[in-house]
């Protein structure tokens, strides 16, 4: 039996950079910041069968559920990823070979989502205790998320020889992040709007 061979290879680039993916495109987004775009709520009765308001005239009807807005941030940065790798093989015989394999991400960047204009907690009416008490909860994107991910592959391939082959493998990985889905944080139960 002679000795082995070994492999290395690293790898190290930037994976994308990449406008906002859940507002799909940043200009579409600016436009829905206050007072270009507003959510306006007018509440009807449960068992009222037909709406009195029509398309027409529902703009221009007063906001009975209230007003609210939708913004982005100020501080806007565009998302992006790097990625990078190495990884090592080792022939341990003409029939076996083993490999260690290393990738790591992270991004900077990605879009949060939170709410503003949230009242002061106490009793009494919610409106005087907000903010700004002509509106109510104001769904804001932030891009100050970021995610990290490091991922360890042990493998181990033997060929067929007397009547044994096989090709295992372990991955131990770890991902770390804050802003997996900004959509929902708008609507966590507790959170007046």
């Amino acid at each position: 039996m002679g000795r082995g061979r070994s492999i290395a290879n690293r790898r190290s680039r930037w994976l994308g950079v990449f406008l906002n993916q859940w507002a799909y495109s940043v200009q579409t987004a600016f436009t829905r910041n206050l007072p270009f775009f507003h959510l306006k709520r007018v509440a009807v009765p449960v068992d009222q069968q037909i709406p009195t308001s029509t398309t027409a005239d529902i703009l221009t009807e007063s906001a009975t559920g209230g007003l609210g807005g939708s913004i982005m941030d100020y501080d806007y940065h565009t998302e992006y990823t790097q990625t990078w790798s190495i990884g090592i093989q080792h022939q341990l015989n003409p029939n076996l070979v083993v490999d260690a394999f290393y990738m790591g991400s992270r991004t900077v960047g990605a879009d949060n989502s939170t709410i503003r204009n949230v009242p002061e907690p106490g009793p009494g009416p919610i409106a005087p205790r907000r903010p700004v008490p002509e509106l109510t909860g104001i769904r804001a994107i932030r891009f100050d998320g970021y995610s990290t991910y490091h991922a360890l592959t042990l493998k181990a391939d033997r060929r067929f020889s007397d009547r044994l082959s096989f090709s295992t493998s372990y991955t131990l990985s770890r991902s770390v992040d804050d802003a997996s889905s900004p959509g929902p944080t708008a609507s966590i139960i507790g959170i007046c709007s």
